[in-house]
Order: structure tokens, then sequence, then C-alpha cells
């Protein structure tokens, strides 16, 4: 079961991660008015091309690395050998990423008035590679994470709105964003020390690892190219605008998900030693929980995304914005899929090995993607590179749910969703009554959250939820509003 560490990691690691969103959060609707939509296209379309560069040069390294390294992260001597060759094969891929990318940006035409953001936004490659946080992720130090998170989010968010002020300050914007990145990275060179020593090494043995590599990064580039080709054809179809559109209502989806995975990530090392000792009761009563955890927290927010998308688009990005309310519902269905996709994915087949099978779904699904927005996309627009993402998602996590090892598990589902499918009626009815007798937007989506979340949680308790059992419980206890 589930262990007080356990329960701190996940804390300290969803405390991170809504950090590293914070400047997205706070920022977003500032920028998005500032900037304009014209403006903020350019900032994701040259993001959607530097992603394919960085996943070049991370090969899947940081997944199989928090893999490999938490079996041996008791033995300071095992854990720096492992660190230091996949720390070194992944200078290596930078290396070659950022050749190719340079040669790119300087002979194609069509990235022309690109290329300054490019290469602001390729630093981050470099910072990633150098910064190693798979280490922390492997020995589960998520406390040093959170707190340097909240330091450099913080400073970058305070620059933000000191320094851009009008619609010519993108790339003062990508310089800060981009800062903030790196200064997180590198911190970490001199704090990793205290687990274990990593050096350069000139010939690491390719052949010990680039096979599982390989399968991890086959995935990782799907799965890549899946997340960003519909702002790749969006931008290269229909033009900045509807890259605009489309990434307001993306990242509105992407920060409610980080969140919500950020929860499932802090249990992958122990997944990965309980799967590398076939100890399967143990990793299915884990993953039970994982599971619970995901579908309390998943199914409000899709529930509540889908009678809200009106009011967050306005308060987010403003009226001119609107396009992006349609986006914004058919992504959330895609969301509330990636979930399961990532907990049956990430969570189970590449700790247990199964990076090929893993490979195979996410092939079929970018494939799938990539058809779907080409036809849908000069047809239906920005409505159609979400519905293309939606049948990828589907399609991806079918194939998972029947190739997977039947010792994977999972008994209870009905009681697992009974609660929190309680909990989204009580939301539906708490919503729609807002929506009718409030006129002023934010008042209306402030008392909509606040009080569908109050009755939510309270329907989780009464109906001893095992999210409940685990969070709100021990809080409440705590306080002193239930004995123990």
């Amino acid at each position: 079961k589930m262990k007080n560490k356990d329960i701190k990691n996940i804390v300290y690691n969803s405390i991170r991660t809504c950090l590293s969103i914070v400047f997205p959060v706070v920022t977003f609707p500032y920028i998005l008015r500032v900037l304009q939509a014209d403006n903020v296209g350019k900032l994701n379309f040259s993001q959607s091309i530097i992603s394919y560069f960085a996943m070049l040069a991370t090969l899947g390294i940081s997944t199989y690395a928090i893999r490999e390294c938490s079996k041996v992260r008791n033995d300071r001597g095992k854990f720096s050998a492992i660190a230091s060759e996949v720390y070194s094969i992944n200078l290596y891929s930078t290396i070659f990423s950022y050749s190719v990318l340079i040669i790119l940006v300087i002979f194609s035409k069509k990235l022309v008035d690109y290329r300054t953001l490019i290469l602001i936004y390729s630093v981050n490659i470099i910072s990633s590679t150098l910064g190693t946080d798979w280490i922390n992720t492997a020995v589960e130090d998520f406390k040093f994470l959170t707190i340097r998170s909240f330091i450099f989010h913080t400073i970058s968010i305070i620059a933000m709105f000191l320094f851009v002020k009008n619609s010519s300050g993108y790339l003062i914007y990508a310089i800060i964003s981009v800062t903030s990145n790196v200064l997180i990275c590198v911190s970490n060179i001199f704090y990793r020390k205290k687990f274990c020593d990593i050096k350069f090494v000139l010939k690491p043995n390719f052949l010990k690892h680039i096979k599982p590599i390989a399968f991890l990064f086959v995935t990782i580039l799907s799965q890549n190219i899946f997340n960003n080709c519909d702002i790749t054809m969006l931008g290269l179809t229909l033009g900045n605008h509807s890259v605009g559109i489309y990434t307001t209502a993306h990242r509105v989806i992407n920060i409610v998900f980080m969140v919500v995975a950020s929860i499932c990530w802090v249990m992958m090392p122990q997944l990965s030693i309980l799967f590398s000792h076939e100890n399967y009761e143990s990793a299915n009563e884990l993953l039970h929980q994982i599971i619970s955890f995901t579908i309390a927290l998943a199914m409000p927010i899709v529930c509540g995304i889908n009678l809200l998308a009106q009011e967050i688009i306005l308060l987010v990005g403003g009226s001119s914005y609107l396009e992006s309310v349609q986006c914004l519902r058919i992504l959330s269905l895609a969301m509330s899929i990636s979930f399961f996709i990532g907990v049956f994915g990430n969570m189970v087949l590449i700790p247990s090995g199964n990076d090929k099978l893993y490979m195979t779904s996410c092939i079929i699904a970018m494939i799938t993607n990539v058809i779907g927005n080409f036809f849908l996309i000069p047809t239906l627009g920005t409505n159609g590179a979400s519905i293309a993402t939606v049948l990828s998602e589907l399609i991806n996590l079918i194939i998972i749910l029947l190739l997977m090892d039947r010792r994977v598990k999972v008994n209870g589902i009905i009681k697992l969703v009974s609660s929190p499918l309680l909990g989204c009626i009580t939301i539906v009815l708490i919503c729609l009554l807002f929506k009718s007798i409030i006129y002023n937007i934010f008042i209306k989506t402030f008392l909509s959250i606040l009080f569908s979340s109050i009755i939510y949680f309270i329907i989780l308790i009464l109906m001893k939820n095992e999210f409940a059992i685990y969070f709100i419980f021990p809080i409440l206890r705590k306080l002193r509003i239930i004995n123990e």
C-alpha cells in the first residue's frame, strides 16, 4: 500500500507540477491579450518545431534512466556508472540534434520568419540535457525540485510583467521563459552530487543501452509527432491565427493534464522495482490506487471544462479567442482518454519492460493523427485537429488494453467510478444553476468551481472513495474536523 513517503512525494510532485505551470497560468491571460493571436501563434509554432529536436536529443533517455537508475539507487557505484553512461549518450544525441536544427534553420525558407524564436527556444535542449532531472526522480527526491521550481518561476513571472508590455515583446517573453528553464536545469548540476558522481564517458557502452533506448525513442518520437503535428500542420495550412486559436485551448488542456499526471508519475520508480521482481500482486494494488486517484480527479475536471468552456476562454483570452471554445470541449475528451493512456502506458508498459508494445500503439496512434489532421484540418480547421486527436487517443488506448499483460489487473472499476460519477451529476446541476442566475463571468465561474468542488469532495468522503481516504481524510484529521 501507499506509504507516508509516497503521499509526501505525490504532494511535492503535484506542487512542482503546479509551479511549472503557474508561469503560463498566471501569465497566459495577460500574454494572450498583449501579444495577440498572431504572435501567440508564432511562439507556439516555433516551440512545436523545437519539440521535434528536443525529442531527438533526449531519445527517450529520461524515461529509461528513471527506470534503470531506480533499480540501483541504493548502490552509489552502480548508480554513478549507469548515470554517467546514459548522460554521455544524451550529450552525443544533443550535439547531433542541435547540428541538424542549425542546418534546417539556415536552409529552410519557410522558417525564415521564425529563426530568432527557434534559436532562443533551442537553448532548452542543451539545458535539459545538462540538468539531468531524471536523477532526482529516480531517487524520489521531489522536495528539491519543488523548492527550485518555486524560486525560479516566481522570478520569471515578475520579469514577464515588468518587461513584456506590447505585441512586439514576444521575443522578450520567449527569452524569459527559456531563462527560467535554464536556471532550473543548471541548478541540478551541483545538487546531483548528493546522489551520484556523473562523469563524461568518451566511449559509453552503446550496445547495452541502445536497444531499450531505441524503443523508447521511437515511442516518444511518435508521441511528439502526435502532440505537435496538429499545431505544425495548422501553421503550414491555415497560418498563425489558427495556431493561436487552437493552442489557447490546447494550453488549457495541457495545464490540467500535467497536474493530474504528476500524481501518477511519482509512482513510476516503485512500479519499476515491483515489475522487475515480477511482484504483480503489489504492483496491481498500487496501480489500483493510482487509477482511483486519476478517476477521482479527472472526471470532475473534464465535466467542469465542458460546462464552463466559454467562461474559461473569455477569462483566459477574451472574446477574440471564442473560436477556441469548441476546441476546448473536444480536447477535454481527448484528455480524459489520455489520462488512462498515461497510466497503462507510462505506468505499466514502460516500468514492466514492455517498451515494444507501447511503441507499437504510439506509432499507430501517431499515423492515425497525421492522416486525420491531413483530411480534417482543411475542411474543419481547428475543430478538425481536435477531432483527429480524440480519435487517435482512443485507438491508442484500445490497443494498449487489448495487448497488455493479462497479469496486470485492476479490480473494482465500478466502485472506483460510482462516487465520482455521482459527484459529477451534482457538478452539472450546480454549474447550470449559477450559469442561469449570475451574469458576471468571473463571479459565475468562481462560484461554480468553488461550490462544485466542495460538494464533490463531500460526496467522495461520504462514499469513502479511496482518494478521500488517502488525501482528504488525513487533512481533516489534522484540522481535527474528524476523529482518528
